[in-house]
């Protein structure tokens, strides 16, 4: 009985919903504040249309803040190497200003463009497989080009728990 429950189950049954969505154009310091702001660990992209076009995930705001390191973290090695290459290691100021330039970059030039999708009507076993395929931890549920949900790696825990 558990499995004939958690078979027939959808994305619609599971997602998380309305989305709460970023436009491409706001900068990704606003997009964190929303994500640590409303608990939540991604944000699908609308575009001007408010149709899906990406996704923007704390891997990858975590990934932009792991990129901007001071010279002081670097081996002597690294250093010299980048400063061959004129790519001068980052002081106190410059990593001030690296990390202000990445707050204030647009969220269109971290997301994830196009990244898989599923339909409301999926079942939740394919999403789980979609997800899987995709190595996504999270998952946009459109409804003609438009977002109308957002499924987590934690709410399909949650519905195999759950039923």
């Amino acid at each position: 009985m558990t499995t004939e429950i958690t078979l027939s189950q959808r994305a619609a049954d599971i997602m998380s919903s309305p989305a709460i969505t970023v436009t491409q154009t706001a900068t990704l310091s606003d997009a964190a504040r929303t994500m640590v702001r409303k608990n939540i660990g991604a944000l699908p992209v609308v575009d001007d249309n408010d149709e899906f076009a990406g996704m923007l995930t704390e891997r990858i705001l975590q990934a932009k803040l792991a990129s901007i390191r001071p010279a002081s973290s670097l081996s002597p090695e690294n250093r010299v190497i980048l400063e061959l290459f004129e790519l001068n290691p980052l002081g106190s100021t410059d990593l001030e200003r690296a990390f202000a330039a990445a707050r204030r970059a647009a969220v269109a030039d971290a997301m994830i463009p196009n990244p898989a999708t599923v339909s409301e009507s999926m079942p939740v076993w394919e999403v789980s497989k979609a997800m899987l395929d995709s190595h996504a931890s999270h998952i946009a549920v459109l409804r003609d080009r438009r977002v109308v949900g957002v499924i987590s790696r934690h709410d399909l825990m949650k519905a195999y728990l759950e039923r």
